[in-house]
């Protein structure tokens, strides 16, 4: 049985119809409102509200870093790096299947009537004048850039009729096709550097389609598992070398070494899954050397590399011995620039730190990323094993990297660190340096380059030379607008050259190289595409000099 004291309260402000009629007759108090909870708003902290300018005036440059976005955290590189990719995959669509050609009204009238060109016609090639965009000898494709290759058709007895036709017939069509013209224009221009022309492309780049392998070969050697603890393993690593120069760096530790890479582990979770790995996209699996012949692009990306050595001097002579070398944009094969096996080591003496680098067989190609491939092992005495001195993957991403500037990287090994002094130079050409030379006495001969804007010197030659043929055949990266330098140091006399793409040579010696009485001839060669490129010899034979421009 209920308790007779127990009032039963309804829900709050709820009533029943009697209450409401004593309300409106004034006997009860007014109903009070139902209960709102408040509306549910996150709890935002204190770090997380919008900064003004009063309150980072006010704090301290260590409160200020710790705003700093952490630009290196894995999961924004592999971010970025994905949508990098997406952008120059849909950017290169429309380009896989030809280039887009701007035409004229009469041009395609002519095209329609004539079809295959008349086996009369005669190809007539037009003088070279100042200025003038193409050239008959070393234009590198700028006569193809604007004709297409075909170069100019003329039938020597209507010559004058198809002028005269071709300026009516332009005069009536040109003014129905300014906009449409101006339309195809500027999608010409945003798809230059995709484009196509005679089945070259304009820049080299490779896209995943052209990929030889689509399965990773380290992958099938290890478990899922296996692959983590790997990953976490090289991460930490790397955290910790980089946090090492980090209190290096705020102890105003002089001199500081070298910037720690980053190293790849060895096999990645995506390896295992099957999923895009970099063994794929640098096609790790093939240890060929990348081919020497390749289209002539037009200026880009590149990068230099001045110098390979020891982060500190050696206490005693060591033989190193192995490979260095790029697998770049282009063709993701090695590239060298340092190559010696087991039997033929490089000798470093003692208080020496660099290794003799060798010229790549190409320009080193650096759109939007490259890898380091390197094994560099040190010989031991017999019957001691080899130390190993660095051996792994480090790629670069450029967009992190400055273009302009000297860079150094050091690969930390865990007996010494290999410092790489290198610049990435942005509208860059390819150029070959080539020297062939007679010396009857032998004679200690260096020869070194530089460009403009860099102090840093490219060795080309460092050694004796005797005897007759090539001294040497070197590929540098210049930057179109400025100069290259090469300087030669022989017997305390001192010879200077400057050449400049679709310029010349700018400064040569007036006088024979001594020592190389019978010839010393210097060819260089700025392999491009449009009016910078050209081909350029300083020769000096029987004491006769000359300058002369050749044809690439």
């Amino acid at each position: 049985m209920m308790d007779y004291r127990f009032v039963y309260k309804d829900v709050e402000g709820t009533s029943t119809q009697w209450g409401d009629s004593q309300r409106r007759l004034g006997n009860l108090p007014p109903k009070p409102e139902p209960f709102k909870s408040p509306a549910f708003a996150p709890k935002v902290e204190a770090d997380e509200q919008p900064k003004s300018k009063e309150w980072l005036d006010a704090r301290e440059p260590e409160e200020l870093e710790e705003l700093e976005d952490d630009l290196d955290d894995d999961r924004f590189l592999e971010q970025y790096r994905k949508m990098r990719l997406a952008e120059l995959r849909e950017a290169a669509k429309a380009a896989r299947f030809g280039s887009l050609v701007p035409i004229t009204g009469s041009d395609f009238v002519r095209e329609e009537e004539q079809g295959e060109p008349d086996p009369k016609l005669k190809i007539i090639e037009r003088p070279v004048e100042d200025g003038d965009e193409e050239k008959t000898c070393g234009g590198g494709g700028g006569e193809e850039e604007k004709n297409g290759g075909r170069g100019d058709t003329v039938d020597e007895e209507d010559s004058e009729d198809d002028s005269e036709e071709d300026s009516e017939d332009d005069s009536e069509e040109d003014s129905e096709e300014d906009s449409e013209d101006d339309s195809e224009d500027d999608s010409e221009e945003d798809m230059r550097g995709w484009d196509e022309e005679d089945g070259n492309p304009y820049l080299p780049v490779k896209w995943p389609w052209e990929y030889p392998l689509h399965i990773c070969p380290e992958g099938q050697k290890y478990t899922l598992e296996e692959a983590k603890e790997i990953v976490e393993s090289t991460w930490e690593r790397n955290g910790d070398l980089l946090s090492e120069w980090s209190d290096l760096f705020n102890n105003n530790t002089t001199p500081l070494p070298a910037l720690p890479l980053r190293v790849l582990p060895r096999v990645t979770k995506n390896c295992v899954s099957g999923d895009d790995c970099y063994h794929v996209q640098y096609w790790i699996g093939d240890t060929d050397e990348t081919a020497l012949d390749h289209p002539y692009f037009i200026p880009c990306e590149m990068m230099q590399v001045f110098s390979l050595g020891l982060s500190s001097p050696l206490a005693r002579p060591i033989n190193i011995y192995g490979h260095f070398s790029v697998r770049d944009a282009w063709e993701p094969l090695r590239n060298y620039l340092f190559n010696r096996s087991r039997n033929d080591p490089a000798m470093i003496s003692q208080g020496c730190s660099f290794l003799p680098l060798c010229s790549p067989c190409r320009g080193i190609y650096v759109c939007p990323y490259f890898l380091m491939d390197v094994n560099l092992w040190i010989k031991e005495e017999e019957g001691s094993p080899d130390t190993p001195l660095f051996s792994g993957y480090v790629e670069i991403d450029t967009s992190f990297a400055g273009f302009g500037s000297v860079l150094i990287g050091r690969f930390q090994g865990e007996v010494y660190g290999v410092n790489m002094i290198f610049a990435l130079l942005g509208n860059s050409i390819e150029t070959v340096i080539e020297v062939n030379a007679e010396a009857e006495q032998p004679s200690d001969v260096r020869i070194s380059a530089s460009t403009s804007g860099f102090d840093e010197e490219i060795s080309l030659y460092d050694g004796k030379f005797c005897g007759s043929g090539s001294m040497f055949k070197h590929i540098v990266a210049v930057k179109k607008q400025e100069e290259l330098h090469v300087v030669l140091k022989m017997n305390e006399s001192t010879y200077k050259w400057t050449f400049k793409a679709g310029i010349g040579v700018v400064i040569a010696p007036e006088h024979p190289v001594s020592g190389f009485t019978q010839y010393f001839v210097m060819n260089v060669s700025f392999r491009t595409k449009g009016k910078a490129a050209s081909a350029w010899q300083w020769s000096c034979i029987c004491n006769d000099v000359r300058v002369s421009r050749m044809c690439l």
